[in-house]
């Protein structure tokens, strides 16, 4: 049988208690400035200095950066592989998710060049 008027038009959608939040992205100076700065820093005094290279290279969110894993990193193809992410539990506490945030976030991205090195 065919619809011939839209089933939804009086349903009313929820509206976020959130408030939205102002992103704004690094310029290219500001980020050229903040690469240099990390890699002045050795790794051991600044521990997550890979993490924001690699989040700020490859547009990974925290928790799959955080995800990886030495078998997500295909050195051979130059590519991470992105399976899962940390997430939390209904309880509050961070755990190892067994997938993305999204369905489109399981994907394959390449490794930056200059980040090889420091894998």
């Amino acid at each position: 049988m065919p619809i011939f008027q839209n089933p939804m038009i009086d349903v009313v959608r929820p509206k976020s208690n959130k408030e939205d939040k102002v992103v704004r992205a690094l310029t290219v100076e500001k980020q050229q400035s903040f690469t240099n700065w990390l890699l002045d820093k050795p790794i051991d005094e600044f521990k997550y200095r890979n993490v924001y290279l690699l989040q700020m290279y490859t547009g990974l969110r925290v928790g799959e950066a955080l995800a990886l894993t030495i078998h997500n990193i295909d050195l051979k193809n130059k590519r991470l592989n992105i399976h899962r992410t940390l997430t939390t539990d209904e309880k509050g506490n961070i755990i190892m998710g067994n997938k993305t945030k999204t369905y489109s976030g399981k994907r394959s991205i390449p490794i930056p060049t200059f980040f090889i090195l420091m894998l």
